[in-house]
């Protein structure tokens, strides 16, 4: 009876297989896979007007549509590939950026609204001194009072300066504005 045993054992070990975690690969299933959106939302993509948009933007739209493209003739993509791909291109169509923006007040003034969003600011104060200042000189450019609108850009910039030095804003913050203010007095004298 050992002897018997002992084959079964032997038997037994020819039908186990043991297989090692390291071994295992893992397949997404790709049948049915539907790039109906991935296509409609590359259709748009290569419809969008891009003149007047900056040269960075579009590249990323274009290599959003490269990568699209790649994804629909792909046979083995996955769906979540396909889906992760549709809101590459949505963020790539949003992302168009203007190009050779008309500096303005209210362009400043969105900018700090932008970094107000982003919570950079250490107090709503700060913000609003801000704010306020750029308020006056939007109001002074829809006069068409060029001498006072450069005059307040100038002590903005003195405001900019104060908060640096008092780590109200940050150097990026700073530097941001700085640039913008800069910009639109070499515009207006």
């Amino acid at each position: 009876q050992l002897e018997q045993l002992a084959d079964i054992k032997s038997v037994e070990s020819m039908f186990t297989t043991t297989i090692e975690p390291h071994s295992l690969k893992v397949f997404e299933i790709t049948e049915g896979v539907d790039k109906s959106a991935l296509e409609a939302k590359l259709t748009e993509a290569k419809a969008v007007d891009t003149t007047g948009k900056t040269k960075e933007s579009v590249q990323k739209l274009k290599d959003a549509i490269a990568a699209a493209e790649e994804i629909i003739v792909d046979e083995e993509a996955s769906q979540k590939a396909v889906d992760m791909q549709v809101i590459v291109l949505e963020e790539a169509i949003g992302g168009l950026v203007e190009d050779d923006v008309i500096p303005s007040a209210n362009n400043i003034k969105s900018l700090v609204e932008q970094f107000e969003k982003e919570g950079v600011f250490s107090n709503q104060g700060t913000v609003r001194a801000l704010k306020t200042h750029l308020t006056s000189v939007v109001h002074y450019e829809e006069q068409e009072a060029v001498g006072k609108v450069v005059k307040h850009l100038k002590s903005f910039k003195v405001l900019l300066d104060y908060q640096l030095d008092n780590q109200l804003i940050s150097n990026k913050v700073y530097k941001a504005l700085q640039a913008a203010t800069d910009e639109l007095i070499q515009k207006r004298q």
